[in-house]
Formats: C-alpha cells, sequence, structure tokens
C-alpha cells in the first residue's frame, strides 16, 4: 500500500536519525515525505541497537528500498530516479545513499550545514547558509558569498567545497535535469516525526 501511495506525494524522502534516551539506547531511523496538502508522512521507521553508523543506516535503507521499489522509478529521459533523497551529511549515511540509490539525487540539509558553519566558522558566519541554500536568484547568491567571505573566508571555502547541486537553491535554475524538490532544503520533515515519536 506505501508504495502504491507514494506516487501522490512530494518526490523528496527526508531521512534522519536520533539516538534514542531510554533504558534500551539505540537508533531511530525515520523516512519521511511531504503530501500534496504540506502535511507530513512518514512512510518507514526503524530501530536498531547500535549507534547511528553505517551499518544500521545500512539495515533500515534496504528495507525501506525493498518495501518501496517505487523509490527507484526513473524519470523518462532524465539523469535521475524520480525520487531525490536529503539528509543530514552523516557519513555514514551518505555512504549508504551512494551504495544503495546510485541513481537517486541526494540533497543536504541546509540547517545542518549551517550549523556545521557556526561550531566552525561562528554564528556570524553560519546566518547567511540557510539564505545561500533557498535563494535561486544567482546574483543574490553572489552577493550574499560576498557578504560572508567579508565575515570569514574561511566559511565560504567551506561552503563552495559542498557540491552545489547537492544544497543551493540555484542549480535548479541552472540544470533543468535535476528532480523537483519543492522548496525542501532541510530533513526538518523527519526531525519533527523524531521528536513525535
Amino acid at each position: 500500500i506505501m508504495n502504491h501511495n507514494l506516487r501522490y506525494f512530494r518526490p523528496v524522502v527526508s531521512l534522519d536519525g536520533a539516538h534514542l534516551r531510554s533504558k534500551y539506547k539505540g537508533a531511530l531511523y525515520i523516512a519521511s515525505v511531504k503530501t500534496p496538502l504540506d502535511e507530513i508522512y512518514p512512510i518507514a521507521f526503524g530501530i536498531t541497537k547500535q549507534n547511528e553508523d553505517y551499518r544500521g543506516w545500512k539495515f533500515f535503507l534496504e528495507n525501506l528500498k525493498r518495501g518501496c521499489p517505487s523509490l527507484k522509478d526513473i524519470r523518462v529521459r532524465l539523469s535521475y530516479n524520480n525520487f531525490s533523497l536529503i539528509s543530514d551529511r552523516d557519513k555514514g549515511l551518505k555512504q549508504t545513499l551512494k551504495d544503495l540509490f546510485p541513481k537517486n539525487h541526494v540533497k543536504n540539509c541546509a540547517i545542518h550545514i549551517a550549523r556545521n558553519v557556526q561550531v566552525k566558522y561562528g554564528q556570524k558566519a553560519s546566518k547567511w547558509v540557510n539564505e545561500i541554500g533557498k535563494t535561486h536568484s544567482t546574483p543574490y547568491e553572489e552577493e550574499l558569498f560576498t557578504k560572508l567571505e567579508r565575515v570569514s573566508g574561511q566559511a565560504s571555502a567551506y561552503l563552495h567545497d559542498i557540491e552545489a547541486k547537492e544544497w543551493r537553491s540555484t542549480e535548479w535554475v541552472r540544470d533543468p535535469n535535476l528532480p523537483p524538490r519543492f522548496g525542501i532544503t532541510s530533513t526538518n520533515i523527519s526531525e519533527s516525526v523524531n521528536s513525535m515519536f
């Protein structure tokens, strides 16, 4: 039923993991989508006894792939599968996505990128990250990078090292082959479900 229902949702799957704090510990994995009415719809969750890592993500994503084969449906005459996947750039998750969903477009959560910038280069630098990720205007993007450069050249270099098509909205203007994302630039969908659980 879920595999059939996915055709009616926005084709962006948000992936997130959380450490469980109960006496049993472990990790909770969530995959969520948005409905056409902007409602959050969890499509899968899994619990493992180990912490969030490659093995845990592999277990979860193999079962997600098996349960929802439509995630790998091919877009006609285009480079990517219908569904794209957005995550927090966790190393274990990033590698698992490459291994299991090589033809799906994988995006990075702009909020997690902003948090990384804040930790490494300070809050003044991080305040520009979300705006850079959201804008579809190339001139405005350049203006934001100029402002960021004045605050922290290192933060600007760090952001330029992250592949643009994985997080910057201007890439959707430049490349019509990128799958639609409906303005989804973060994993907040899954984080909301994690909070509920």
